[in-house]
């Protein structure tokens, strides 16, 4: 008995220890992050670099809460320029991450904060929202096993950028017991400087109060981009085709259901708008939602009352669309799915051959 127990604490301490060496690294190899399509829309892209990459990884950025691990608290940084006679409204900030290994992920808050240019480094703060707990947050499992995220922050005003040279930093702010331990993704694309890094409190290699590049950060000394998007201020008026429920592939009839998903995208809430469908690139079948109200960023569903005759074998494509008066992002409002009428199945059993 004593022996099965000391064993169990030999492992008990080897899985602490190895949870602990995993936290003491600062910078996580990844696989190629997956293409994964965001179910909220944040307004028009101002600017882009979240293009993924094979080679990419991910540094950490956490802000952490418990005393245990003060002094892993760490900040990454990138830049972004407005080009000369140019300003930019900024909405939203929206990043790319990847939770270590056995992190729950799911943060309460974020830190966002917005530098100067200081020769090709962060320099004096402009402005900062921290222990924000109002933001956006999607977090899934890849096909190669990573618990990968997306995270955007609305801010309360626009922000207005004229001509000139920025950074602005993301921070996970939880403690490391609760979440774990969150990296911002990076990519090897050369775009302007590369992302800066500090570690005020030491506990990590290389950490320091100091601003540095990725050159000094990364093991082999590569110039590195963090992946995020600036979004400008989201429209007011935005209705989205979403997602066909019914129907779906089987045996169909004359008298098949259409059933759609409808997302606003916008800012205020619809109510009594217009929406269609057709088959075939046929006629539109137009009716009225009614009572239905969908407010920002919510999911609807809408049955229409018109049947649609899908009884013929064969594949049937089913267009669908919002017909919102006023709408100010056209580009969303229809989609289009294929289904299939298999027609009738003749099981075949005991060697049964088709002629």
């Amino acid at each position: 008995m004593k022996s099965y127990t000391l064993l169990i604490v030999m492992l008990l301490s080897l899985a602490f220890s190895a949870n602990a060496q995993l936290q003491r690294t600062h910078y996580g190899d990844g696989h190629k992050p997956e293409h994964h399509q965001l179910n909220v829309r944040f307004g028009d892209i101002i600017y882009d670099q979240s293009a993924d990459h094979p080679n990419g990884g991910y540094i950490v950025s956490q802000f952490f809460t418990d005393e245990a691990s003060a002094d892993l608290s760490s900040e990454a940084a990138d830049d972004f320029v407005v080009p000369e006679g140019e300003t930019w409204t900024v909405g939203s900030f929206g990043v790319w991450g990847t939770w270590w290994p056995e992190s729950a992920g799911n943060p309460e808050k974020i830190d966002i904060a917005i530098y100067q240019d200081d020769d090709g480094k962060p320099g004096d703060l402009i402005d900062a929202y921290g222990q924000e707990t109002d933001f956006y947050e999607e977090e899934w499992i890849s096909a190669s096993g990573e618990h990968e995220s997306y995270y955007n922050f609305t801010f309360p005003t626009p922000l207005s950028f004229t001509e000139g040279h920025y950074w602005i930093s993301f921070q996970v702010h939880d403690s490391y017991d609760k979440v774990g331990q969150w990296g911002w993704q990076d990519t090897p694309l050369d775009i302007l400087e590369p992302w800066h890094w500090r570690n005020p409190g030491g506990g990590f290699p290389n950490g320091s109060p100091e601003w540095k590049p990725s050159t000094q950060i990364h093991i082999f000394g590569y110039k590195l981009n963090l992946r995020f998007a600036l979004y400008g201020d989201a429209y007011n008026n935005d209705l989205a085709a979403y997602m066909l429920v019914n129907p779906e592939n089987g045996q169909l009839t004359n008298q098949e259901t259409i059933t759609i998903k409808i997302k606003n995208e916008g800012k205020l809430t619809q109510t009594g708008f217009d929406v269609a469908y057709a088959v075939n690139g046929g006629s539109w079948i137009t009716e009225n939602v009614g009572a239905l109200s969908v407010g920002q960023d919510e999911i609807a569903e809408y049955t229409f009352t018109t049947k649609a005759d899908l009884s013929a074998t064969g594949f049937f494509d089913i267009s669908f669309k919002t017909l919102l008066p006023g709408d100010e992002q056209l580009a969303n409002d229809e989609m289009t799915k294929q289904v299939v009428n298999y027609g009738v199945i003749y099981p075949m059993v005991n060697g049964d051959t088709v002629t």
